[in-house]
C-alpha cells in the first residue's frame, strides 16, 4: 500500500517531539491513502505503520501498530482494516425509439445498462427474449470490456409487429441485463417498455347489381345482387353479419374466409349474394331501391373476441323497365225486340 501523503509529524504530550520522546509520553503522526477503485473491489484496504527510534546507548527500536483491539485475541501487531462495503447494482432503461403501426413494422428500442454501485461489473449481458432481433452491444464501454462505476452501455434490439399485438392495443416487453460483481455474485437490472398500437377498427361494405345495368319489366323478375364487406381497418374483426332486408332471403354467404377461422381478418373480403323478386309495386315505383348492412365486432383487447361494434352499408339502385299501355275493346250487339 503506498500511501498519499505522510507520515507526518502532528503533535506530542507534555511537550515530546519526534527528537525526543520521554517515558510515557505520545508523539502523534497523520497519514492519508486515496481510495482507488481496486480497493473498493477488494472491499477495503488493511495497513500496519512502524515507528522506530534510538535509545540512549543508540539502540534502534521498534514496533509495529496494533488496531487497539485486544477482544480479537490478538493484542499486538494487528493490521489496522478499513472496510468498505460492495454495493453492486444496475439499472436498466429501456426506451422505443420508433413504433409500428401495421403488421411488420419494426419497434425499435435503445436499452442501457448503467453500473449505479460502488464496484466494478464483468461479463455483462443483456436478455431480451421478445425481440426480433438484438440485444446488440452499441457503444460505452471504454475498451476494457468491463462495465465501470458511473459507466453506461448501450444496446439496440427490434421487434416486428404481429396481429395479435396490434389487436391486443399495445405490446410490452422486458430487457434484462445482468453480470458479475469482483466476488462472483450476479447482479441485475431490467426494464419494460410497452408500446400502444394505433387501432382503427372499421369495414366497407359495397352492393352491386350482378350483372351490372340489369333492368327489370314485369312482376316476378328476379334482381341479383353481390354484396362485399372488408375489413378495411387494421383490427380483427369477429361474428362478421351481413343483412338485407329488402332481399327475399338472408345474403348468402359465397366465398372470402381464406383461412376458415370464421373471422373478417385484416385484408380479407367476404363476398355475399342476394336476390329480389319483382312486385308490382316495384314496376309503378319506376325503380328499386335497397340496403345491404354489414355488422361485427373488433377485437381490441386482443382476448380473441368482439368486443367494438364495426358497421358499414351500401345501397343499390335498379331501374325498371316501364310499359305504361292500355287496351281498349268495344263490342256491339243487336238487341231483338221481338218484331
Amino acid at each position: 500500500l503506498t500511501l498519499t501523503s505522510g507520515p507526518t509529524f502532528s503533535s506530542g504530550t507534555n511537550g515530546a517531539t519526534a527528537a525526543s520522546l520521554p517515558p510515557g509520553e505520545t508523539l502523534t503522526y497523520t497519514a492519508s491513502f486515496t481510495i482507488t477503485q481496486a480497493v473498493i473491489n477488494a472491499g477495503g484496504v488493511k495497513n500496519t505503520a512502524t515507528a522506530s527510534g534510538k535509545d540512549p546507548a543508540n539502540n534502534t527500536v521498534s514496533d509495529q501498530s496494533d488496531n487497539g483491539n485486544d477482544t480479537d485475541g490478538n493484542t499486538t501487531n494487528d493490521d489496522t482494516v478499513t472496510a468498505i462495503g460492495a454495493a453492486p447494482a444496475l439499472k436498466t432503461v429501456k426506451t422505443a425509439t420508433s413504433t409500428g403501426s401495421k403488421v411488420g413494422d419494426p419497434i425499435n428500442y435503445t436499452i442501457t445498462v448503467k453500473n449505479t454501485g460502488n464496484v466494478t461489473i464483468t461479463n455483462v449481458m443483456v436478455d431480451d427474449p421478445q425481440a426480433t432481433t438484438g440485444p446488440t452491444y452499441d457503444s460505452g464501454d471504454d475498451g476494457d470490456d468491463i462495465l465501470q462505476v458511473g459507466e453506461t452501455w448501450t444496446y439496440l434490439a427490434s421487434y416486428t409487429v404481429t396481429q395479435e399485438d396490434i389487436d391486443a392495443g399495445s405490446f410490452t416487453n422486458l430487457a434484462t441485463a445482468t453480470g458479475d460483481d469482483p466476488n462472483g455474485e450476479q447482479v441485475s437490472g431490467e426494464d419494460d417498455e410497452t408500446v400502444d398500437a394505433d387501432q382503427n377498427p372499421s369495414i366497407a361494405v359495397v352492393k352491386t347489381a350482378v350483372p351490372p345495368g340489369q333492368t327489370y319489366t314485369t312482376v316476378g323478375d328476379v334482381v341479383t345482387y353481390e354484396i362485399t364487406m372488408t375489413n378495411d381497418g387494421n383490427v380483427t374483426v369477429y361474428d362478421p353479419v351481413m343483412s338485407d332486408p329488402g332481399a327475399d332471403e338472408a345474403p348468402d354467404y359465397v366465398s372470402g374466409d381464406e383461412d376458415d377461422d370464421g373471422a373478417l381478418d385484416v385484408g380479407e373480403t367476404w363476398v355475399y349474394t342476394a336476390e329480389h323478386t319483382v312486385v308490382q309495386q316495384d314496376l309503378d315505383n319506376g325503380s328499386y331501391y335497397n340496403v345491404a348492412t354489414g355488422d361485427g365486432a373488433a377485437d381490441t383487447d386482443g382476448d380473441g373476441q368482439g368486443d367494438t361494434p364495426v358497421t358499414d352499408n351500401d345501397d343499390e339502385i335498379i331501374d325498371a323497365t316501364q310499359l305504361p299501355n292500355i287496351e281498349t275493346v268495344k263490342v256491339s250487339s243487336i238487341a231483338d225486340n221481338g218484331d
